[in-house]
């Protein structure tokens, strides 16, 4: 993003992305528990910018890859667990109650399910900056979150994950190599994750939108 602050903490309308974020689940049905995952050196700043909502139960400190910010939240769950329980990227402020709804359902179903939306464009696999592969886009979808476990399933792949080792930046793919199945949820357009420069603006219009 090339800010001062991390992303989630720059401001659409004069308040914070996390913010947006925590109180739009915080209205949402079934949703009985918010434990925000963030830097160890700015949880101060994310007690007090989160201060009010309700459903906040804790604001803790993350670690140095995404893994193990789950497996924080996790352990910090662990005395009293959810029957399911959602990873939510702060960034993305705009997904919708019936897109959670879904998420929630199909994980109390199946134990496991994801928010995505159908690829519109093709997708290289792209080595050494050439093309080594041309994926069908008609099977290709783009992910997005929530994502919805079990818990007891999830900390499984996890505690699996940490005894093998090793690197991996989504929690479907831990789920999968337990060999259980995925259920996929389609998200929405909407459901932005503010990344770069130009989305800000993007954002700025979908909340301007939201809030008339």
């Amino acid at each position: 993003m090339g800010a001062q602050v991390p992303k989630q903490e720059l401001e659409l309308d004069g308040k914070k992305i996390y913010r947006i974020t925590a109180e739009r689940f915080s209205a949402f049905p079934g949703i009985d528990r918010i434990l925000f995952v963030g830097a160890a050196d700015r949880l101060d700043e994310y007690r007090a910018g989160l201060a009010g909502i309700p459903n906040i139960m804790g604001v803790i400190a993350g670690g140095d890859e995404r893994y193990d910010s789950v497996w924080n939240a996790l352990e910090a769950l662990k005395n009293d667990p959810p029957a399911v329980v959602l990873m939510h990227d702060a960034v993305r402020p705009f997904v919708t109650g019936w897109t959670v709804a879904e998420v929630i359902r199909e994980a109390h179903e199946s134990g496991a399910a994801t928010a995505a939306i159908p690829a519109t464009d093709t997708v290289f696999e792209v080595h050494d900056g050439l093309v080594t592969a041309i994926s069908d886009r008609k099977t290709m979808w783009r992910v997005q979150t929530p994502q919805g476990f079990g818990y007891d399933l999830l900390r499984r792949a996890h505690e699996e994950f940490r005894t093998r080792g090793g690197e991996t930046t989504d929690d479907t793919r831990l789920i999968r190599e337990l060999g259980h199945p995925v259920r996929v949820v389609e998200g929405s357009a909407t459901n932005l994750k503010i990344t770069r420069p130009e989305d800000l603006g993007v954002a700025a219009a979908i909340y301007r939108e939201l809030k008339e």
